[in-house]
């Protein structure tokens, strides 16, 4: 509660100084500050995620949920980072990054189906009923 408090606070002094900043009462060196102390305080509110072994699975390895295990991330940034890594899968700019991209979306598509109650079964072609091709 008292980090919420903090945060809020903070938030306050950085829109404040935004306008300040705009009508040039200060300078971007001190709205910087501001801007700084806020990200430090919502940092230090954010819940730590971590398991007793060390080990949370992978990772968000970017976004404002940096670091946090995928199974505990929220759901909107594990949607928005989905988007931004299946735009970036074909991305010719990108694709010395194409092969984990892959990967990363096979992980965020499978926590959004585990959120979405959407189960995966794996099925061959001779349980479904359909003919081989050979």
């Amino acid at each position: 509660m008292a980090d919420n408090i903090i945060v809020s606070s903070a938030w306050d002094a950085v829109t404040k100084g935004a306008v300040k900043f705009a009508t040039d009462q200060i300078n971007a060196k001190a709205f910087h500050a501001l801007v700084v102390t806020y990200a430090e305080a919502r940092k230090s509110a954010e819940p730590k995620t971590t398991s007793p072994s060390g080990a949370g699975g992978p990772t968000m390895p970017f976004g404002r949920t940096k670091g946090r295990p995928i199974a505990s991330a929220p759901i909107d940034d594990i949607e928005w980072m989905l988007g931004v890594v299946t735009q970036s899968i074909d991305d010719p700019s990108k694709a010395r990054f194409r092969d984990n991209n892959v990967k990363l979306a096979g992980l965020l598509q499978a926590r959004v189906d585990t959120e979405n109650g959407v189960t995966q079964t794996k099925t061959s072609p001779a349980d479904s009923g359909e003919d081989v091709p050979f």
